[in-house]
């Protein structure tokens, strides 16, 4: 077994993004809008849902499967 991080060790004092894997669209869109988050790709998000969670550990925003264009995963 690898080490195992609870999500509080991810986030630590950074905007991180939690994503699917394999999923980088809402990486991209993080970068477009100049939000310096730091991605962390995970099995449990499916394909086209995030979770911007805040420095302070709150969740900024929860997304499902849609992804930052407005337009349903393919």
């Amino acid at each position: 077994m690898g080490d195992q991080l609870s999500t509080l060790d991810l986030v630590r004092s950074r905007f991180t993004l939690l994503t699917g894997p394999g999923d980088t669209t809402w990486t991209e869109a993080a970068g477009r809008l100049g939000l310096p988050a730091h991605t962390v790709r995970m099995p449990e998000i499916p394909t086209g849902g995030a979770l911007l969670v805040g420095p302070d550990g709150f969740i900024g925003r929860r997304a499902g499967s849609t992804h930052p264009s407005g337009s349903a995963p393919s």
